[in-house]
């Protein structure tokens, strides 16, 4: 049991994640920023997240709870999965920038799935379907919650 509720805060953080990149996207100055700075940097949707009045307190609790390394490697990935696009890489002082997501943009993972065998993508399928419905009521329980309640059972999650 606690493997599983310690799965429903990493889903919970993720989702949170993802749900903040997205209203980011949809912000019209977060949008004229990215076209005027020719994209945007994982600082700069953590800097709208912290001005939002849903998603102000999202950064703080998962850097207290994650170590920086899942901190990274879990927001990069919920960046991708949104459909936010690295278009040039970090290096030196310079930060990695990011395109917007556009409506229906497939991450990169769906498109590599078109190189792999038919067999291959049907045991990925069969497994991810197992995963899937061992957690799905929890999953649907959580995606009917409002940002704030969820951002409410974040802050509980931390505590206990």
């Amino acid at each position: 049991e606690s493997g599983n509720w310690s799965r429903i805060k990493s889903h919970l953080a993720k989702l949170l994640a993802k749900r903040g990149f997205l209203a980011a996207a949809k912000d019209e100055s977060f949008q004229r920023l990215s076209r005027d700075s020719g994209g945007v940097t994982k600082d700069q949707v953590f800097e709208w997240m912290s001005r939002s009045e849903t998603f102000q307190q999202y950064e703080q609790i998962m850097r207290a709870k994650w170590s920086e390394n899942s901190f990274i490697n879990h927001t990069g990935a919920a960046l991708k999965d949104v459909g936010y696009a690295k278009i040039r890489n970090g290096g030196g002082h310079a930060l990695a920038r990011y395109a917007l997501p556009e409506d229906n943009v497939l991450s990169q993972d769906s498109e590599s799935d078109e190189e792999d065998s038919d067999d291959r993508k049907q045991e990925r399928c069969e497994v991810e379907e197992q995963r899937i419905s061992k957690i799905a009521a929890l999953v649907d329980e959580l995606e009917s919650k409002t940002n704030g309640e969820l951002m409410e059972m974040l802050r509980e999650g931390i505590n206990s």
